[in-house]
């Protein structure tokens, strides 16, 4: 699952976490930081990549001085690292 909040700032980040079927939370008790570039992110989303990974995308204020939001994505894989 994903969502934002902002616990390191004013500011909203993303985060991830992945919970098994067990009911097992993988990714350590507060989730894994999927972006925590300045200013906000906001609005995640996941799905699956087909091959065993998630790709969580989001809407992103850190370029607002030239676009204003922006969409990034990121791959994340079972082990809760961050890939490209």
């Amino acid at each position: 699952l994903v969502w934002n909040d902002s616990r390191k700032s004013t500011f909203f980040d993303v985060y991830a976490q992945w919970i098994d079927q067990k009911g097992q939370l993988r990714w350590g008790d507060k989730g894994l930081a999927v972006s925590m570039a300045s200013d906000t992110q906001c609005y995640p989303v996941i799905t699956n990549d087909g091959i065993g990974r998630a790709v969580i995308s989001w809407q992103d204020a850190r370029n607002k001085d030239s676009s204003y939001w922006d969409i990034y994505a990121q791959k994340v894989n079972e082990k809760g690292s961050l890939g490209q």
